[in-house]
């Protein structure tokens, strides 16, 4: 797949700014990474830096059951998970959920992608300024071999 255009991007960034509100922007985000980058799943969990914890009611997903959101709310993001990891790594790019890697998710998490079709995925940090705010996670019913920057 191609990258966005600088124009796309552009006209994802001016959308997002029109959000008014923190569950507003993470929908934008959510419609527009999809869009952009073709992924059939999305997912923007907000990060509280200054607790150093997930937000697991403002979760926002698109693609996914309800039932499989309302699995990730429950099972929010812990220490040594894959957000974590995401955290600390920056981005975590994960070609095919069925290999293990150490940053493929945790068993549960894994089967309940599999049920929901999910074969790869990407994970990176969303920041502003200094702050880490949220995980974006792209999601696509294909293995992928990412080519990576975006």
């Amino acid at each position: 797949m191609k990258p966005p255009s600088l124009r796309e991007l552009v006209a994802a960034a001016q959308d997002i700014a029109k959000a008014e509100t923190t569950q507003g922007v993470s929908t934008k985000v959510v419609n527009d990474a999809s869009r952009l980058y073709g992924a059939e799943f999305a997912t923007v969990w907000p990060y509280d830096e200054y607790s150093q914890r997930f937000i697991p009611r403002e979760l926002v997903a698109k693609g996914y059951s309800d039932a499989a959101v309302e699995e990730f709310r429950t099972k929010e993001p812990r220490p040594a998970h894959l957000s974590y990891t995401v955290l600390k790594k920056r981005i975590v790019v994960i070609p095919d959920v069925d290999q293990g890697t150490e940053d493929v998710p945790a068993a549960m998490i894994r089967e309940r992608l599999r049920s929901e079709g999910v074969k790869s995925l990407i994970g990176l940090v969303a920041s502003a300024g200094k702050n880490d705010v949220a995980v974006l996670y792209l999601a696509y019913r294909t293995t992928n071999e990412f080519s990576l920057p975006f």
